[in-house]
């Protein structure tokens, strides 16, 4: 230890004679404003990575904005570690060369960052990636990025187009994992396990469908496929029911189906004492259950038919009407079955030449299981015709 230092770190004493020697440790060289930045512009930066993190859309996303952020803390800390080089230059050799390694460091740092990002592809090739690989919600939220920050119509036109096909495919997964649940509730569990599948073929993200898949398929494992038809009439969903006006208003809401189902024939019109009174009307005829049947009803029992019938003047005045069932056991029809009808009741003003009369076959709403409830041409109707007649009334 030299001269200079003996005399900081040491200081002698005489007290009665005696030398007492006091040592002192040299003064630390505090830098508080040194402190003070270090700890700001640390705290900055993990705030600024931990608020990119919370807005990443997958882990390519957030990789990216971790070197963005990354490049853009860097760039400062290039200039301030070479200036603080040049300022050691002559006054401290260790500092010099720790910051002057650190400068380096961070030159070198930089290029790597920016080859990085290079190689990460911009967000509309990584939206069409997610797209190709039915990642659909993230595709959507890379196409939201891309509408939102892209200079380029076209660009953005296409983002918003391929968007609209994201949203279109997630939907459908969930029209048909929709469908999926109904059929597991009334016990059909390999048609819901078929559409959970087709869910998953759509959307393989979707949430909850490979335990719905198991599920359906341990059950009908289990307690077998119940048989569609026993208390409800279940149609192919390629049947489409389109709402028509101007029907007898008690009647309610009514469909008609296309292609329709049944037609009627050998119709025998009455009028006179039946039953009850001398003015009563009636009629008899046949109702034919077409092959179609056989396409679109989804039961072995076929069509349970109710037939309702009304007569009105050329005023649009009703003047007869009757609901009824067909003749026999079984009020099922099934295709290529013919079936008798008979319907009397009586009449509140007198028939004349130019008077109508509507028959109907048709299933009440409350017997059909929808499988599509947002579908726009399905039979849930008070009245779902499936067979339809007008005919004039000649020679009351």
């Amino acid at each position: 230890m030299d001269k200079n230092n003996s005399e900081k770190h040491i200081k002698s004493e005489i007290h009665n004679g005696e030398i007492s020697k006091q040592f002192y440790l040299p003064k630390i060289m505090k830098r508080p404003l040194s402190l003070v930045f270090i700890f700001i512009y640390g705290a900055i930066y993990i705030i600024s990575q931990a608020l990119s993190a919370l807005r990443t859309i997958d882990f390519m996303d957030f990789f990216y904005g971790f070197l963005i952020i990354n490049l853009f803390f860097c760039i400062p800390l290039v200039f301030l570690f070479f200036g603080l080089y040049i300022k050691n230059l002559k006054i401290c050799r260790k500092r010099k060369i720790g910051f002057g390694t650190a400068a380096l460091a961070f030159v070198v740092i930089i290029p790597v960052i920016v080859l990085s990002m290079s190689s990460i592809k911009d967000p509309f090739i990584r939206a069409q990636n997610n797209f190709s690989e039915k990642r659909y919600e993230a595709a959507i939220r890379y196409y939201d990025s891309v509408i939102s920050n892209s200079q380029d119509s076209d660009i953005i036109k296409d983002a918003e187009a391929n968007r609209e096909m994201a949203l279109q495919k997630i939907y459908e997964a969930e029209n048909l994992e929709k469908k999926g649940d109904i059929y597991f509730e009334h016990g059909l569990y390999g048609r819901a396990e078929e559409n959970y599948i087709k869910a998953q073929g759509v959307y393989p993200r979707l949430n909850g469908i490979k335990k719905k898949i198991k599920s359906s398929y341990s059950m009908k494992e289990k307690y077998g496929e119940s048989t569609a038809g026993e208390t409800y009439i279940l149609f192919n969903e390629e049947l489409q029911f389109k709402y028509t006006e101007g029907f007898f208003r008690e009647w309610g809401t009514v469909k008609i189906c296309d292609p329709q189902l049944a037609a009627f024939a050998d119709f025998i019109i009455e009028s006179g004492k039946f039953f009850e009174s001398e003015d009563e009307f009636k009629i008899n005829g046949r109702l034919i259950g077409k092959p179609e049947i056989a396409n679109y009803v989804e039961s072995e029992q076929g069509l349970f038919v109710f037939i309702s019938a009304y007569v009105i003047d050329i005023n649009g005045n009703i003047k007869w009407s009757k609901d009824g069932y067909l003749k026999g056991e079984s009020p099922y029809i099934k295709e290529n079955e013919t079936r008798d009808f008979s319907l009397v009741g009586r009449l509140s003003n007198s028939l004349k030449e130019g008077d109508h009369f509507i028959i109907i076959a048709y299933v009440h709403g409350s017997m059909i299981l929808i499988s599509d409830p947002d579908g726009r041409e399905i039979p849930d109707a008070d009245r779902n015709v499936f067979a339809i007649y007008q005919g004039q009334i000649k020679n009351p």
